[in-house]
């Protein structure tokens, strides 16, 4: 017989969690049954986590566990769970939790996952961002040239600096514009409707997904990074916020909305610009000033790449999550 706990049930009978259909889940829970007592299993997403520590707390499983929070998991699956303790087996079984802001440790402890078992482990950003050699960019430097990156997704705000935009070239006729939002998602046909309807095709293009080289690049040749981030009706959220960071690390200025676990990155007028979500007559303000402020933008974003060297990396992540896996393996030995 095969044991299948209620979360793994009940996500079955949502959309939402289609990769649980080819029983990945299962299957990995299954395959530590028999491993030696040094190993761990590190989950990331508390949907997925929540199903494995039912197992767990039903003896199917004796195998340590950690898990790693991200966004969606906290701020989204909960309500689509419908049910008052979605964290219940996690809790149960006091799996340690890594967050990769206060942002999302706040919202746990809000669920009642006691403190003591949260560790905050900001996600670093790939070494490649740091590494690569600055692309020098022959644009000409009176055009403002605006990069995004994400899903096209409602949280990500897109449509606020769509209209952003739209007031930029209303207002100053005379400036040169040009924006990129590259990602892929469920909102682009929305997207490309409000572009048609502001007239704006020929100023934003939304060329898809791009690989690391390709953002890289995109990095490099931009005025502005913006990451306009808002609360969907969802309740999704930014948790962290990676992009902002691998923005930083190219040395880009950055402006983004002051939600979520973003001003834990966005520090206001040090490290970048923040705004109010789904302000795009600030955004564009916000816009203006740096693109007529260069020295201040070139500061800002000079501090930025040097906060992402000294705090956010990946080596820097790993090390941490280390010293977690190390107390559990003291605690587990007790």
């Amino acid at each position: 017989s095969v044991f299948m706990p209620k979360a793994l049930k009940h996500a079955l009978h949502h959309k939402l969690y289609r990769q649980l259909l080819s029983g990945r889940i299962l299957y990995r829970a299954l395959s530590t049954r028999n491993l030696n007592e040094d190993t761990l299993v590190h989950v990331h997403f508390l949907n997925q986590a929540e199903a494995i520590a039912e197992m767990k707390s039903a003896g199917f499983l004796t195998t340590p566990i950690i898990a790693t929070a991200h966004g969606f998991d906290v701020n989204v699956w909960p309500k689509q769970y419908e049910k008052e303790d979605a964290f219940k087996f996690l809790k149960i079984t006091r799996v340690p939790i890594t967050c990769g802001s206060e942002f999302i440790k706040k919202k746990l402890v809000g669920f009642g996952i006691p403190e003591h078992r949260l560790f905050i482990i900001p996600l670093g950003v790939n070494p490649q961002f740091l590494e690569t050699p600055k692309i020098e960019s022959d644009s000409e430097h009176d055009i403002l040239r605006i990069v995004g990156i994400g899903r096209l997704s409602e949280e990500k705000g897109w449509e606020v600096l769509v209209h952003a935009v739209d007031r930029l070239r209303k207002d100053h006729p005379r400036l040169t514009l040009e924006c990129i939002i590259l990602g892929e998602g469920p909102e682009r046909g929305r997207l490309e409707r409000v572009l048609r309807e502001l007239e704006l095709e020929d100023v934003v293009s939304m060329p898809g997904p791009a690989s690391t080289d390709e953002v890289i690049e995109q990095l490099d040749r931009a005025t502005i990074y913006v990451q306009p981030s808002i609360v969907s009706e969802s309740g999704a959220e930014e948790g962290q916020g990676l992009a902002i960071l691998e923005a930083l690390s190219r040395e880009c200025a950055v402006i983004a909305s002051s939600i979520g676990g973003i001003p834990e990155s966005i520090k206001d007028m040090e490290t970048g610009l923040l705004f109010q979500s789904g302000d795009s007559i600030q955004l564009s303000e916000k816009i203006l000033f740096l693109f007529r402020n260069q020295e201040s933008a070139q500061r800002m974003a000079s501090r930025g790449r040097s906060f992402v060297i000294s705090e956010r990396t990946q080596a820097i992540w790993f090390q941490k999550v280390k010293k977690v896996y190390e107390s559990i393996r003291l605690e587990n030995k007790e």
